[in-house]
């Protein structure tokens, strides 16, 4: 792990932070690395690594599309959650409408 300080005249932190997720970074981590299980760069390595660099203005506006998108998508996720905790249940609330005689 290391600590990365930017010039935030010419890179957002958070774009940066999204790149480092991107599948592109992750391929170049896997080719570089000479780990079997998990990749690991050297310094060297990292700071060798090339990547787009947009306006700041427009890495900007693709880390608020990109956060816009993730807080959806975790609003569907906890969604999701919430639905299929209910749909756990509905076995027991059957059986308690069977033994109270509802059914």
């Amino acid at each position: 792990m290391y600590p990365i300080t930017v010039n935030r005249e010419i890179l957002d932190p958070q774009f940066l932070a999204w790149t480092l997720l991107a599948t592109e970074f992750t391929a170049y981590a896997e080719a570089e690395s000479k780990r079997a299980r998990m990749p690991k760069l050297n310094r060297d390595q990292l700071l060798t690594w090339k990547a787009p660099l947009p306006s700041i203005a427009v890495q900007k506006r693709l880390v608020a599309v990109l956060s816009e998108r993730m807080a959806g998508s975790e609003r569907l996720l906890g969604a999701a959650c919430s639905q299929i905790e209910e749909v756990s249940r509905l076995p027991a609330a059957l059986l308690r409408r069977a033994f109270s005689g509802e059914l």
